[in-house]
């Protein structure tokens, strides 16, 4: 071989391993992950009858401000993630301390959650699993009650120190909001202004009233019966627009019998909570009553009736919008009492999700 060949030979074999070179040190460990080296985030939820605070710091960085315990340094455990979690609860408590009307509150309701950081959406796991501590991210979030109208939400975060030199922090105030980067100089954030306490009345259905004692029964049409049963369906969603229990429990009795109260509060709560994967509750956006379908009178003053109907809920944490489409078939009894018609029954047949998205809050144009 010429000693031509052999150079040009050298130099391609410098050049490869040069560019093996960058890919190693590209991928050495003293490069902190983008998951481990992020900036914390902090949002503020201004909604009807609550404040949200929320927070999402990578694992990493936390453990510079307290110590989180996990006995193999590049992996943390589903139990090392549960007994981490009241310390977390505790140390944002009383460092990112919530105003509302210019008064210390405390949260009503508190989650921790350790998230997959390569999950960009940042959603709630179904189930815990053990994560790899340079990809983790802890999510915080602090739900403040509000008994009445408020105007004014501050918050001040104190939690700097270790890693943490700023912090990116977003109000949402219904489709507003408001960006601002937090420092030890500058630690305070405010919101003023107004929210609405109420909601639109609930629709009322009125019962025709039956002539006389031993008259003949309330007789419907199949017309008829959609126009009873489609407000009702409405009405037992919108009432979850209410966060108090005995408030949601006072506008389901408007449209359901009192016999059917507890069992369906219970289905549609647990249906939206599934919905919002273990964080706040989903808010209801629209109900699409497709068919219904009269299938006859009942015994008394009513009728027997299958619906169809979809129920789109939306749901937002950590800066992300969760919305679900699903579908759903039941059976209803529908009784008239006190000249009112009420839901006295039902029977789920069949139910199927018609849709799932997620998104950045941000991405608006593309949000329904």
């Amino acid at each position: 071989m010429s000693e031509e060949n052999i150079g040009r030979i050298g130099l391609r074999a410098i050049a490869v391993f040069a560019c093996i070179a960058v890919l190693l040190s590209a991928r050495s460990p003293a490069q902190a992950p983008p998951v481990a080296s992020r900036t914390p985030d902090a949002y503020l939820y201004i909604e009807p009858f609550l404040v949200r605070q929320e927070i999402l710091v990578s694992l990493r960085t936390l453990e510079t401000l307290l110590p989180v315990t996990h006995a193999d340094p590049g992996t943390i455990t589903v139990a090392e993630q549960q007994a981490a979690a009241e310390t977390v609860e505790l140390f944002f408590a009383v460092q990112n301390p919530v105003r509302i009307d210019g008064i210390p509150v405390r949260p009503v309701a508190t989650t921790v959650a350790f998230l997959d950081g390569d999950n960009i959406a940042f959603g709630l796991a179904a189930e815990p699993v053990d994560l790899a501590a340079d990809r983790t991210l802890v999510g915080i979030i602090n739900t403040f009650s509000t008994k009445g109208a408020f105007d004014s939400v501050g918050m001040t975060w104190n939690s700097f120190g270790g890693t943490v030199h700023t912090v990116r922090c977003t109000i949402y105030d219904g489709g507003d909001s408001r960006r601002a980067t937090l420092t030890e100089s500058e630690p305070d954030i405010h919101w003023s202004g107004t929210v609405s306490q109420g909601f639109p009345p609930l629709q009322n259905v009125p019962a025709p009233r039956r002539k006389g004692w031993f008259g003949r029964g309330i007789d419907v049409s199949g017309e008829q019966a959609r126009e009873v049963l489609a407000p009702l369906l409405r009405n037992i969603y919108r009432a979850f627009d209410y966060r108090a229990e005995s408030d949601v429990y006072d506008a389901l009795a408007q449209s359901a019998g009192g016999d059917l109260l507890t069992p369906l509060y219970l289905e549609i709560r647990r249906s939206l909570e599934l919905e919002s994967e273990g964080g706040p509750v989903s808010r209801v956006e629209e109900v699409v009553i497709e068919s219904v379908a009269k299938l006859g009178n009942g015994p008394d003053d009513g009728f027997r009736a299958d619906a169809t109907w979809t129920v789109r809920a939306r749901v937002e944490h950590w800066g992300h919008v969760h919305v679900r489409t699903n579908r759903y078939t039941a059976r209803f009894d529908v009784l008239a009492a006190d000249e009112r018609w009420r839901i006295a029954a039902f029977d789920v047949l069949d139910q199927q999700r018609v849709e799932t998205w997620t998104r950045p809050r941000e991405d608006t144009s593309a949000i329904p």
